[in-house]
């Protein structure tokens, strides 16, 4: 059984700064497409996505390991966000994978939600330390 788990990566694990505080390294990113799907900007500011037809959302094939995974379920705050199983197209072959991601359904319009920005990189940054700090890594 393999200690690899494959993610879509689109919000803050994208971010160099931000693997390198969680997991101590840079992450090999691979660009994907998820179809159906939208990022929207959350009332807290998070980045998060949503089905929507006709739509699609940029991001990346992340390799983990199961123990790198487990770090991003707490960052991402489960039950918050949903880690959920779904196919992504690998834009450099046009193959398809599953994989997971974490998703964050609205319980709302997403024409509400235009109206939120976007927390700055430098405040997730800190976030981020603040996080390993409580979690003694």
């Amino acid at each position: 059984m393999s200690n690899i788990v494959k993610l879509f990566g689109y919000g803050s694990l994208t971010d160099k700064r931000i693997q390198n505080i969680l997991f101590k390294r840079n992450l090999k990113m691979i660009p994907a497409k998820l179809h159906n799907w939208i990022t929207y900007v959350c009332s807290e500011g998070y980045l998060g996505i949503t089905r929507n037809k006709n739509t699609y959302v940029m991001g990346y094939l992340i390799e983990l390991t199961k123990e790198e995974i487990k770090i991003c379920d707490l960052w991402e705050e489960i039950p918050i966000y949903e880690k959920e199983f779904l196919e992504i197209e690998i834009v450099e072959d046009d193959l398809f994978r599953k994989v997971y991601a974490y998703t964050r359904q609205l319980n709302s319009q997403l024409s509400e939600f235009k109206k939120y920005k976007l927390l700055e990189s430098d405040y997730l940054i800190q976030e981020a330390n603040l996080f390993m700090k409580k979690l003694m890594i």
